[in-house]
């Protein structure tokens, strides 16, 4: 599953379905290298991830994306 996440993260053609399924991986070195880098993740996709995170790892994931939006950026601010 790790090499998969990481020779899929920034395939643009990749099915949404299996982005998610990586992205939710409890693994980090499965779900990380999609999370930050998949530009197949919708932004309601990713402020899911920040609602749901239960690492830190996940969150700084999505703040190291490459674009961050305000909604996204406030979700991050808004967790405990």
């Amino acid at each position: 599953r790790k090499v998969l996440a990481e020779n899929l993260k920034e395939n643009p053609g990749v099915p949404r379905d299996l982005i998610l399924t990586l992205s939710r991986d409890d693994v980090d070195e499965v779900a990380l290298p999609v999370i930050h880098s998949s530009d197949v993740l919708t932004e309601q996709d990713i402020l899911d991830i920040v609602r749901s995170a239960q690492k830190v790892t996940r969150m700084t994931a999505v703040a190291g994306r490459k674009q961050v939006s305000s909604r996204i950026t406030a979700a991050l601010m808004d967790t405990k």
